[in-house]
């Protein structure tokens, strides 16, 4: 119901000259109280741009701002304008100027991107379980970095020397480690 109500609204906004107003409630036959059908903002967060007190800044790098400006419509938008916006930004942010003879070179840097995330936060998943569990000199350091990524950073590396031992979330660590080590990028 609620992208209907988007989709309304943006065909009234751009085609005609009243505007086209919803009650933020619903009231439908049979239904002893009105309905709350308006959905909130699917909540498009970009933490780095607060971490880094860019957020703060009146001029940043103008294709950054333009990224921006373009995901804005994947928080309240209609899917459409949310998924054609997020294209956009994604290619404002990966495709630069010597690209344009490759189409694909944005979805490639995208799905890296993706791929090293999923890495590490596998990684510091793992990580918080040792760190919880284990009694050894890593789960103990573990416990004293605060940082997230230095955490995972840090358990990969105590993986790869092997000194972590035993089982995590019962599987073998081990397993953990040849998986890592057969998944490295490979040089081209």
């Amino acid at each position: 119901m609620n992208s209907e109500v988007e989709r309304l609204t943006a065909r009234f906004q751009v085609g005609a000259r009243q505007r086209l107003e919803f009650q933020p409630t619903l009231y439908m036959l049979g239904e002893p109280e009105p309905l709350d059908y308006l959905g909130g903002p699917r909540r498009v967060q970009v933490h780095a741009l607060e971490r880094t007190k860019e957020i703060f800044r009146l001029r940043i790098d103008p294709q950054l701002d333009a990224a921006l400006e373009l995901l804005q419509p994947l928080d309240r938008g209609t899917p459409a304008a949310a998924i054609a916006g997020s294209w956009a930004a994604l290619e404002a942010l990966l495709v630069g100027p010597g690209d344009t003879a490759n189409r694909v070179v944005a979805a490639t840097r995208m799905a890296r991107i993706v791929t090293c995330g999923y890495v590490i936060s596998e990684l510091l998943a793992l990580a918080r379980v040792h760190a919880g569990t284990g009694d050894d000199a890593v789960a103990r350091h573990l416990r004293s970095i605060d940082d997230d990524q230095e955490r995972a950073i840090h358990f990969e590396k105590a993986i790869r020397s092997g000194s972590v031992t035993g089982t995590v979330s019962s599987r073998p660590v081990r397993c953990t480690a040849s998986r890592l080590s057969r998944s490295r990028p490979r040089r081209s």
